[in-house]
């Protein structure tokens, strides 16, 4: 039987092949996928049984990008070697990056809205400039810790529910802040207990908020691969700034309505996106 080393062997003399190549793991075989189709298949016949099984799992445990699979299109039995149609390696449904930069794109907008519509809070709800001004910042700095945190928690958990964590939080303190801002402007609550809930609103944005971008960002280098992970990550950045761009325009059409209601928008926006991320990219997932 042959051993581990002639496992090594075999990869080094198909070593240009592998690297532009996926590993898929079937039954106990290891195939590299290449871009253009080719299927070079390495058997498990270092040692049989367990030994031959814990052999497997010990090399997909050192290769974290290996994809697991229980079946093959063409495979007759379990001892012939499956036809494979695989997609292109790094391959990227267009629609998932999409889907992606528009739940990216809520956080842009939702960073313009919140500084274009200062002027109108401020004769609505009679808040003074300057604490409008740190209500706005209080929704910034849960950012900075709350990025990593998120990031590690979709690592454990997986990137679709710690998305959609952040949308639904952001959407809901945006609807949060705009009822108390609207409750405020009609008397109907005092001064302090409208500043209380605005506060309390901010910072469920910025904690709920700042895992929407690292997380959707994560997501979609994931689904790119090692080869396409730039494009995709640049795929997300931009559809950021598109947030960031459109959201005055966003707040100006919402301004018609009343001073409070492209919070509300906002608030629709991002309760959408949610939906899309459920319904649109539960394959990816």
């Amino acid at each position: 039987m042959a051993g581990a080393s002639s496992w090594v062997e075999a990869r080094d003399r198909h070593a240009s092949l592998l690297r532009c190549s996926t590993p898929v793991v079937f039954q106990d075989r290891i195939l590299f996928i290449h871009q253009q189709g080719t299927c070079v298949v390495y058997e498990g016949h270092c040692a049989a049984g367990a030994k031959r099984s814990a052999f497997l799992s010990s090399w997909v445990e050192c290769h974290p990008q290996v994809m697991k699979v229980s079946s093959m299109p063409g495979s007759s039995s379990a001892g012939s070697t499956p036809a494979v149609a695989a997609p292109p390696a790094g391959a990227v449904p267009r629609h998932a990056l999409r889907l992606l930069g528009a739940a990216v794109a809520v956080i842009g907008a939702g960073q313009a809205i919140q500084v274009a519509i200062v002027p109108g809070l401020i004769a609505a709800t009679g808040i003074d400039a300057a604490t409008l001004g740190l209500l706005v910042a209080l929704g910034v700095l849960p950012f900075m810790v709350g990025a990593p945190l998120w990031g590690r928690l979709s690592d454990r958990f997986g990137r679709r529910p710690v998305l959609l964590a952040g949308l639904v939080g952001a959407a809901l303190a945006h609807a949060l802040f705009a009822g108390a801002a609207d409750l405020l402007a009609a008397g109907r609550i005092s001064h302090g207990t409208g500043l209380g809930v605005m506060i309390v609103s901010r910072l469920i944005f910025g904690v709920a908020g700042s895992a929407i971008y690292p997380v959707g960002q994560a997501w979609a280098v994931d689904l790119a691969g090692p080869e396409r992970r730039l494009a995709a990550a640049g795929a997300l950045a931009a559809g950021l700034s598109v947030g960031r761009l459109a959201g005055p325009a966003v707040a100006l059409a919402l301004l018609m309505v009343g001073p409070v209601a492209p919070l509300w928008g906002l608030s629709a926006i991002g309760a959408a996106s949610a939906v899309l991320v459920v319904v649109g990219l539960g394959g990816a997932a």
